[in-house]
């Protein structure tokens, strides 16, 4: 019997105490973005990606990738202060790009 064991728990405890962030301004407030790209954002893209390879995610995945990415909170008052779909998409394509450089074809860009 093989007796490898992994504390996930505590693994990922430790990776949240270390992670860095991005700043972002945005209405004269500086917000910090978790480094990394919850999973659950990948699970929407991917089934976005399976309804047909030339159709872009409806303005709904649009906003629930963007509130996985961003806060909820945070997409909640941007919105309520006037934020387009566009600006909105905007800052979600910067936030990808800077942590995902190697798949969106950028260098990245440490804040």
């Amino acid at each position: 019997m093989n007796n490898k064991y992994k504390d996930f728990d505590a693994f990922f405890k430790t990776q949240e105490e270390t992670k860095e962030y991005l700043t972002i301004k945005l209405f004269d407030t500086e917000y910090q973005i978790k480094s990394t790209l919850p999973a659950n954002v990948f699970l929407k893209l991917y089934r976005s990606s399976k309804k047909g390879e030339d159709i872009k995610a409806s303005e709904t995945d649009q906003m629930e990738i963007a509130m996985g990415i961003l806060g909820e909170s945070n997409v909640a008052e941007w919105c309520d202060k006037g934020m387009t779909l566009e600006q909105l998409s905007e800052i979600v394509n910067w936030v990808t790009e800077q942590l995902m450089p190697s798949q969106t074809g950028n260098e990245g860009k440490k804040l």
